[in-house]
């Protein structure tokens, strides 16, 4: 490799961290630093070679392509700024994958730290700006506290990841953990609470963290009789009958728009764009931008054709994470960063049954790197 071409993937390191640093700030912050970072990367031949450099990323341009055409037919104005930039998202997610080894990778997790800490940081001022009004659910510059949330809780399932790889500074890492878990507590979301002591117990029981699995499980049998005996303590717990009445509005208008264009959908955010056609004649139409379910949604918004892409597209994700794995086995490598990403991903998808708050840049784009950027430090190992 040339010296020219190892100070262009310098480059591309630098601008994936910095990135990766904008989506825990405002989300057109997040969008303008990923297509900086993608048109760059389609400007040095040694990183352009790579955003193709696996067929799978020629199924994101049909469905990207695809989707779009639908928004347009449509006018659907949401999809069709939607796709372009998740195009770009994947782009950038599938060069830091090429580039990724296990030290870039530890750098890619402390930039989300960082990140996280400033967000909550962000949050807590809010919160403290609305102490008349302290009810209120902070959001730090993301459209929805449940979006804050998710960002945060992707940033505490780092720090579990760190403390079970025995990582230095453990103590920094449990600091970071525990005050993203405040950031959490402020955003007012309930289930993802939920969705990290299951991402957790997976990691562990992977892992085979046996002490740290314990206490986890003592801290949640605690938890269930505080739910018991105090249930007060429990902020918006009050609110979990007419929170699950919401979900079932919200996917009942779902579907019956789904019977309408089942093939190819509507576009990116089909929901919102639906909802403001219809809302002066249905009031009762809860008003969100999209469908709280992520197959609802995808077969909302891509159809059968565009969800069936996205299905064969993670197809070949997990078969090459599952390929990874068996090969770092029979290697006698780590397997708990792999166990991690597949923690977290069986944890996203049973939290894709109530909310979808990873259809988004700064969400979605924080999961898509992790996953991708961690499954080519693994492979990056193997090959060492």
């Amino acid at each position: 490799m040339s010296d020219n071409d190892k100070n262009h993937i310098e480059l591309a390191k630098k601008m994936i961290l910095l990135s990766t640093l904008s989506c825990f700030v405002y989300s057109w912050v997040a969008r303008a630093a990923i297509v900086v970072s993608v048109l760059t990367f389609f400007f040095l031949p040694v990183i352009r070679r790579k955003v193709f450099s696996r067929k799978s990323s020629y199924l994101v341009l049909a469905f990207s392509v695809l989707g779009f055409i639908v928004s347009l037919c449509y006018f659907n104005i949401y999809g069709i700024a939607s796709y372009p930039m998740f195009f770009a998202i994947v782009c950038f997610c599938a060069v830091t994958r090429a580039i990724a080894n296990r030290e870039f990778f530890e750098k890619i997790l402390d930039t989300m730290c960082i990140g996280g800490c400033i967000a909550t940081g962000i949050s807590v001022i809010e919160k403290i700006l609305y102490i008349p009004n302290f009810s209120i659910r902070v959001q730090a510059g993301f459209p929805n506290p449940n979006f804050l949330g998710a960002a945060l809780m992707m940033v505490v399932f780092v720090c579990i990841y760190k403390v079970a790889n025995k990582a230095e500074k453990v103590w920094f890492y449990c600091s970071v953990a525990v005050f993203n878990a405040v950031g959490i507590l402020l955003c007012g979301s309930m289930s993802l609470w939920v969705v990290m002591a299951i991402g957790a117990i997976i990691l562990f029981v992977l892992n085979k963290n046996t002490k740290m699995l314990i206490a986890l499980l003592s801290a949640i049998a605690l938890v269930f009789l505080a739910l018991f005996f105090i249930p007060q303590i429990f902020t918006r717990l009050d609110e979990v009958s007419l929170t699950t009445q919401n979900r079932v509005n919200i996917w009942s208008f779902a579907i019956e728009n789904i019977k309408t264009a089942p093939i190819f959908g509507r576009g990116f955010f089909a929901y919102k764009h639906l909802y403001n056609q219809v809302v002066s004649a249905r009031p009762e139409i809860m008003q969100v931008s999209l469908a709280h379910n992520l197959l609802l949604d995808s077969v909302l918004c891509h159809g059968v054709v565009g969800t069936g892409i996205l299905a064969a597209y993670l197809g070949i994700y997990f078969k090459e994470l599952i390929s990874c794995r068996k090969a770092l086995n029979l290697n006698k490598k780590s397997l708990t960063l792999n166990s991690f990403i597949i923690a977290v991903c069986i944890a996203i998808a049973c939290y894709g049954f109530i909310d979808t708050t990873f259809v988004w840049v700064q969400s979605g784009g924080i999961l898509l790197l992790l996953a991708m950027a961690g499954l080519g430090a693994d492979e990056k190992e193997i090959k060492a």
